[in-house]
């Protein structure tokens, strides 16, 4: 189910460019809309592919939203960013 949720936000991102602000700007407030929220004290950052990510805190999980060519991403490549396994130069940058 989460897996779900996530690529339907991560799809809402790359169709709606004022849902992508928000996500990006306040991530939990998007996670808490769509019935995603966090164990407490724990955060969600979602960052652009290639903005600068440093994970030094190991209570802030940071999503990758990778950017878009053309076209929408397909379903594999959505899958692949929900589940964790999207990788950028065989470097994981979405992790779950």
């Amino acid at each position: 189910m989460y897996k779900e949720k996530l690529k339907k936000i991560i799809a809402r991102a790359y169709k709606d460019e004022e849902f992508k602000k928000q996500l990006l700007g306040d991530a939990m407030s998007v996670f808490n809309e769509y019935g995603m929220g966090v164990s407490e004290g724990k955060t969600i950052r979602v960052v652009e592919e290639g903005d600068s990510v440093t994970e030094d805190d190991p209570n802030v999980k940071t999503i990758v939203l990778p950017k878009k060519e053309s076209g929408e991403l397909s379903d594999a490549e959505l899958e692949g960013v929900a589940g964790g396994q999207y990788r950028l130069n065989d470097i994981i940058v979405c992790r779950r």
